[in-house]
């Protein structure tokens, strides 16, 4: 009797035991079906989305942007500009001029007159599109020099791209706000579809400078490589260089491919408790008109004044972001986003990338780059990627470069 009840018991182990392996291998069934299954969903929604993209043409795809770090320990770098073999020269605000290959810096000057205090110092920077023939870049900068001024300055370099052979100030005499923190002293330099030099002038916080014909001051200046005004400027009482008057502080300069209806491209500007504006580049009045003595308030566009020019886009009665430099983005990789305006905002502490085309915007703009700080320098690369620089200072400003990619 009692072997017949270990028996049973023995059985009842084994069939027990039985149940479970059988349970386990049940589960363990069904859940490598259910990850066969989310492995198929995922590979076909994959399939599906890489489908979806194929059907999509690369002219509407939103592109997707590597950011990427390629020199560091920068103060304030005001200006990106390329050579010819892909080099770069950056200016800094602290007065140094330099070349970058690979990321690797090398110093080409320090001019020994540039004013470095609050907002003054090295700003623009531009080479002439026959740099593989003359050798030739463009400063913008406060200088010492004639008591005190804002001057562009023409340096011819050697074969190595780094050593100055020889220098022509072709535009002195631009007010600057001696009295203060060298503030509103412009300073965007960019060649034109033209030819010709476009420079950006701001207004030296002097009351009436943007408003008078013959002052440089609020301005954008349109001259040759060698600082001679050119046909086609605003004309009558004005300072034969002005192309258009009534600026505050242009930041950004940005060109279309070809004039069209009279306008070359779209300028930046800095407001002044409100309304930074982006406006046409293109002869006529832009509004700045401040009293004398000088207001930092105020409307940026005085509707009063006649035939005054109005803006693309303005960032309202509230509030200011501080917009700075401005590229048209080029080149198919660019997707959906080729031809948009991309513009590094220093308050706003972004990438702001706009739809504007002929004058008019369109859409409202998207942001990017929100994670490092204010950004002063945009600028379109030969690769075809967007090079931006930082702008917080101590020493420890960057340049990034952002490249697109479509599915």
């Amino acid at each position: 009797m009692k072997s017949s009840q270990r028996t049973a018991k023995l059985l009842d182990s084994k069939v027990f035991i039985a149940a479970i392996l059988a349970a386990i291998v049940l589960v363990t069934t069904l859940i490598t079906y259910r990850i066969l299954d989310a492995q198929q969903s995922a590979q076909k929604a994959d399939a599906a989305a890489q489908t979806a993209a194929a059907k999509t043409p690369a002219a509407q795809q939103t592109p997707n942007i590597t950011v990427s770090e390629i020199a560091g320990g920068l103060d304030h770098p005001w200006e990106i500009g390329f050579l010819p073999s892909g080099a770069m020269i950056v200016s800094e605000r602290a007065g140094v001029l330099s070349k970058f290959v690979d990321g690797q810096k090398t110093e080409i000057i320090r001019p020994f007159d540039v004013a470095v205090r609050g907002e003054g110092g090295l700003l623009g920077l531009a080479i002439d599109p026959q740099y593989a023939s003359n050798h030739f870049i463009y400063s913008c900068y406060n200088s010492t020099q004639n008591g005190g001024d804002v001057r562009v300055v023409r340096r011819q370099l050697d074969a190595s791209d780094t050593v100055v052979v020889e220098r022509a100030d072709i535009v002195t005499g631009i007010p600057t706000d001696l009295a203060g923190t060298l503030r509103h002293s412009g300073c965007r330099l960019a060649f034109g579809p033209d030819g010709n030099l476009w420079i950006g002038t701001g207004d030296a916080a002097i009351g009436g400078a943007a408003q008078d014909p013959k002052s440089l001051a609020g301005k954008i200046l349109r001259v040759d490589r060698n600082g001679t005004e050119v046909s086609g400027n605003l004309g009558g009482d004005s300072d034969l260089r002005v192309f258009s008057v009534g600026h505050r502080n242009i930041q950004g300069i940005a060109f279309y491919e070809r004039e069209v209806n009279g306008s070359w491209g779209i300028t930046v500007e800095h407001g002044t408790n409100r309304s930074d504006e982006i406006n046409a580049l293109k002869r006529g009045h832009f509004g700045w008109a401040p009293p004398t003595p000088y207001s930092e308030v105020g409307e940026m566009t005085d509707l009063t004044i006649p035939n005054v020019i109005k803006p693309i886009w303005a960032s309202g009665q509230s509030d200011t972001i501080a917009p700075s430099a401005a590229t048209f983005l080029k080149g198919e990789k660019w997707g959906a986003w080729q031809n948009r305006l991309a513009v590094a905002v220093l308050k706003g502490k972004m990438l702001m990338i706009m739809d504007i085309a002929d004058d008019k915007m369109s859409g409202t703009a998207i942001t990017l780059l929100k994670d490092h700080g204010r950004l002063r320098a945009a600028q379109i690369g030969p690769d075809g990627s967007l090079y931006v620089t930082t702008d917080n200072g101590s020493g420890a400003d960057k340049i990034l470069k952002l490249t697109p990619t479509l599915q």
